[in-house]
């Protein structure tokens, strides 16, 4: 059926009073603490804050031991500049990355449980002596999780396992590869 002018017309009304109520409404402001699901349940923040996987003050660490795809390297600080690392300033990029991750999650493990986490026979394991507080401190790095995007750790050998972000590898990788080899350590 073909429409004629009249049609035509009211359509054409019809359309401009749509896109002048449009135009027109105003826009209601938004409520922060709205759900954007529209389930109209109110938003909860984020009940869980950031908390580091480590507390170091890298200025402290005297001593970076990594033991890595069966090698082991190790620089120590000597009159505040990193001895038997290349560029110097990667070892400091790594303590300000080891402080900077944030736990993800914590696994109430039991000892019995740690193989499925790669925390049996750690991949990696990376020792930090630090000038005052308990040392050294020890960081074991297991499997990745099976996404992918984070990686299984425990601190010290009777702590928990926690999960952070996968960055962490990408981390240790860096600085064991700027780290000299240990003579004769492997």
């Amino acid at each position: 059926m073909i429409m004629g002018w009249r049609g035509t017309g009211v359509l054409a009304l019809m359309v401009l009073g749509l896109a002048l109520y449009v135009w027109f409404e105003p826009v209601p402001e938004t409520d922060p603490t709205r759900s954007a699901d529209f389930s109209d349940e109110p938003r909860q923040p984020n009940p869980t804050p950031h908390r580091p996987l480590l507390q170091i003050d890298p200025a402290l660490v005297t001593r970076v031991r990594v033991q890595f795809a069966g090698q082991t390297r190790e620089v120590r600080r000597t009159g505040g500049d990193w001895a038997g690392v290349t560029p110097t300033a990667a070892i400091a990029d790594f303590l300000a990355a080891l402080g900077g991750l944030g736990v993800l999650g914590e696994i109430p493990a039991t000892p019995g449980e740690l193989a499925q986490y790669g925390l049996e026979a750690p991949r990696t394991v990376v020792e930090l002596d630090r000038q005052a507080g308990p040392s050294p401190v020890v960081l074991r790095v297991g499997e990745r999780n099976p996404p992918g995007t984070g990686v299984y750790v425990q601190t010290g050998t009777g702590g928990p396992v926690i999960l952070v972000g996968a960055i962490l590898v990408w981390e240790i990788e860096k600085a064991f590869r700027a780290m000299a080899p240990i003579p004769g350590g492997g």
